[in-house]
């Protein structure tokens, strides 16, 4: 019988999303306690 992927995930209890291999950010950030200095829309803002 053939491996499935891993498509549901979770950290410290919260899911996050994965497409192929690639994590949702946004869901990490979340799971981590949405710090306010670190928000996702800043992100881009960083070399």
């Amino acid at each position: 019988m053939p491996m499935r992927p891993i498509n549901n995930l979770s950290y410290h209890g919260i899911p996050v999303r994965l497409r192929g291999a690639m994590l949702n950010l946004t869901d990490m950030w979340r799971a981590a306690g949405r710090p306010e200095n670190r928000r996702p829309a800043d992100w881009l803002a960083l070399e």
